[in-house]
């Protein structure tokens, strides 16, 4: 095809192109509606009424036209705006009550012994109450109760760690604080060798202000070793835990242990192998023979405590992150001291042993912490280390033996619990073990937690001290990825519980709204996934309620009676939570 003709075909196009949208601007202008011509003028020429310059029937667009413009505009005429949609009415205390039962009629709860107390925070009849007098497991509601006894006992205590010398031995004093981290410890032989530390012939620890024993009441029965179960002392770091980490790596010959943080401590035994490959001949491909085992064994000799990891794993595995308690917190605090003070090029001789603090010693560094810090972590992070800590700091704290070591702290603390719950709060029916909830024969009732809560939020004081430490649903803590895009979120404020076979959840809906709760929800009999989140839509429930509006919305369905239709299947707006593991861990 010559250049002539391709340029007659796209002038041939454009020219077609010109022509329709002429055609359709044509079409546009003839459908709209003529000027309305004025009616009151007779024409100057003729005595006959005038005619309209365009048939009849193009006039109806300029009516419709006329009227859309009117009903848009303001009503002038005497016409009425659009009446404005009815807003949605306040559920009620029975639609509440009906809707919590409906909640324990299905699912895991239909099944499980259930403890449900729901009642205005002013004071009154309870809106819902479903066996609230039984007593049941807490799980780690009983930490409200343990924070609660230290915010009314332990008004004066101060968790301090004090590190000083004689001599050329250096001393390390603690009466309990459970948030000492390794990265103090660095500062502080740093702060050691500012005031002239220059050589170390030993580090003796000095942990006599608890009394030897070191695992909490119950404590025995669960995994040794466990993270959630540490041991306790008068001096502790790093939450009396260490992580180890496996991996296996292409390009080395042997799998790889990490500790975190690294202690002179902690030392390991290493006895892991790599699997051994068989190659396809057609596909080239390796294949690992036999199936991956890794074992971790704790032993104790002499102040060092031994890690004995062996078995066998796939080359090029995902790495196994896992966590162990410490045998000893107190020795664990000397050789970490000892690591840092070698850091920052003290010379250090001799090992770490156990001993007292002579009177002559003098102190260098003073590290305290408030009793605040440890009610936040209690509940926030819900740590059965701080929480035991408490118990043990009540213990040696009493008016009648301050001062003195206790012979059994965990005993007498847990009996001044009792007596200051009693005493003071009137709160009676509650028998705990210990005070971190990890024990199978502690027992609390819905109604004696309500109690405690509501005493706790109308005294000044206990609620400045114990509301910022509950977590937020949604926002902070142990509910920081609960309830989340619900009515719940910011405005559920409760401690969470969660044991082998127990769930619990306890606190606050509402607070700051018109119709502000307390509430308690004891689950025993199950621990699934399932049960968790038909909790969580009862504190959905609760906080619509409080804040005055309808129970359901499209976001958040009615629950469903059967489990097993789909329509039963939790909504978008309550999302299914991935649990920490629910066989031992107190949550």
């Amino acid at each position: 095809m010559s250049l002539r003709s391709v340029l007659s075909l796209f002038c041939a196009a454009a020219a077609l192109s010109w022509t329709l949208g002429c055609a359709r601007a044509e079409r546009t202008l003839n459908a709209r509606p003529p000027a309305k011509a004025p009616a009151s003028q007779p024409s100057a020429v003729s005595s006959k009424p005038p005619v309209a310059a365009v048939s009849a029937k193009p006039a109806k667009p300029a009516k419709i036209a006329a009227t859309t413009r009117a009903s848009k505009s303001a009503p002038a005429d005497g016409v009425s705006k659009k009446a404005a949609p009815a807003q949605p009415r306040p559920a009620s205390a029975e639609q509440l009550r009906r809707a919590v039962a409906d909640v324990l009629a299905s699912g895991p709860l239909a099944k499980a012994h259930v403890s449900v107390l729901v009642a205005p925070l002013a004071g009154g009849a309870p809106i819902v109450s479903h066996q609230a007098e039984k007593p049941r497991v807490p799980a780690s509601n009983a930490k409200l109760l343990t924070t609660t006894a230290a915010a009314l006992g332990l008004g004066g205590y101060r968790f301090v760690t004090e590190f000083a010398k004689r001599g050329s031995r250096v001393y390390v004093w603690g009466s309990g604080d459970p948030l000492l981290r390794g990265r103090e410890i660095d500062a502080i032989a740093k702060q050691l060798k500012a005031r002239g530390v220059r050589r170390v012939s030993e580090v003796v620890v000095d942990a006599s202000h608890f009394d030897k024993r070191q695992l909490a009441p119950g404590f025995s029965a669960f995994h040794e070793g466990s993270y959630y179960r540490p041991t306790s002392s008068a001096l502790n770091i790093d939450g009396n835990a260490v992580v180890i980490r496996i991996s296996a790596p292409k390009t080395r010959r042997r799998p790889r242990v990490d500790v975190t943080p690294p202690s002179d401590y902690v030392k390991v035994r290493k006895r892991l192998r790599y699997l051994r490959t068989r190659r396809r001949r057609r596909r080239r491909r390796a294949r690992a023979r036999g199936k991956e085992r890794i074992s971790i064994q704790m032993r104790k000799r002499g102040s060092i405590m031994w890690l004995e990891i062996k078995g066998a794993i796939r080359r090029g595995a995902r790495t196994r992150t896992t966590r162990r308690a410490v045998y000893d917190p107190a020795l664990n605090v000397g050789w970490a001291l000892r690591r840092a003070l070698k850091k920052v090029g003290v010379g250090v001789r001799g090992i770490v042993r156990r001993g007292r603090r002579p009177r002559g010693a003098r102190v260098l560094v003073r590290k305290a912490r408030s009793l605040g810090a440890i009610l936040r972590v209690t509940n926030q992070a819900s740590d059965n280390l701080a929480a035991e800590t408490l118990v043990r700091a009540l213990g040696v704290y009493g008016e009648k033996h301050q001062g003195r070591r206790a012979v059994d702290s965990w005993k007498r603390g847990l009996a001044r619990l009792h007596a200051l719950l009693r005493s003071r709060l009137g709160v009676d029916g509650v028998a705990l073990k210990n005070g971190s909830g990890l024990h199978r024969s502690s027992h609390v009732s819905a109604r004696a937690l309500v109690k405690l809560l509501r005493a706790v939020y109308q005294r000044e004081g206990l609620r400045r001290a114990l509301l910022p430490t509950l977590p937020i649903a949604g926002k902070t803590g142990t509910l920081g990825h609960r309830m989340r895009g619900t009515a719940a979120a910011g405005a559920v404020r409760a401690k969470t519980g969660t044991l082998g076979g127990a769930l619990s959840l306890s606190g606050y809906a509402g607070l700051g709204s018109k119709r502000p709760l307390v509430f308690s929800v004891l689950v025993n009999g199950t621990g699934r996934r399932a049960a968790r989140r038909q909790i969580d839509r009862i504190a959905v429930l609760m906080a619509r309620y409080a804040k005055g509006m309808p129970l359901y919305d499209a976001a958040e369905p009615a629950p469903q009676s059967n489990p097993t239709t789909p329509a039963s299947k939790p909504s978008a707006a309550i999302r299914p939570v991935g649990p920490r593991p629910l066989a031992t861990h107190s949550r």
